[in-house]
């Protein structure tokens, strides 16, 4: 591994002990070689962790935490419904809102379009469905007299 990539792991999950074990055995490996490296993590020892490791711990009043188990125990008596409500609001927030309107916009036109091929289909099928019906009508005999020599048109070509 190269030396920008062990400080990257040193300052994130090598310090946090959250690495795996494969690499940080060759976290440790490197760094016994290069001594950069090792400073580099020496640095942040002194810095950051050991401060915070000596740190006192303080523990926040009783009164404040009364106060949050209070709030926690209201929130639980929240009627379901808001709490759903809340919880739809947050899972639906738009984080990018052109990309959404743009992607609104395509799914529209796409709906547009396809619904008036579609009525157009459904006026052309009716309009033959009635001159088939005409047709029929002269073929049986039943319509006005007319006959396929008077409209002009053969009989072979009429369903092409």
């Amino acid at each position: 591994m190269r030396c920008s990539k062990i400080r990257e792991l040193v300052l994130t999950d090598y310090t946090d002990g959250e690495l795996n074990e494969r690499t940080r055995v060759e976290v440790e490996a490197h760094m016994r070689t290069c001594e950069n490296c090792r400073r580099f993590e020496a640095r942040l020892k002194s810095r950051v962790s050991d401060p915070l490791r000596k740190a006192q711990r303080l523990e926040p009043p009783e009164y404040l935490w009364s106060r949050i188990k209070g709030a926690i125990e209201e929130r639980a008596k929240e009627n379901p419904l808001t709490a759903l409500k809340e919880r739809l609001e947050s899972v639906l927030v738009v984080r990018r809102p052109a990309l959404a309107l743009a992607s609104l916009a395509v799914i529209l036109i796409a709906a547009v379009f396809f619904t008036g091929t579609f009525i157009e289909r459904s006026r052309l099928n009716s309009y033959i469905e009635e001159q088939v019906d005409f047709l029929e009508t002269l073929n049986n005999g039943n319509g006005n007299g007319y006959t396929y020599d008077d409209i002009g048109i053969p009989m072979e070509d009429l369903f092409l």
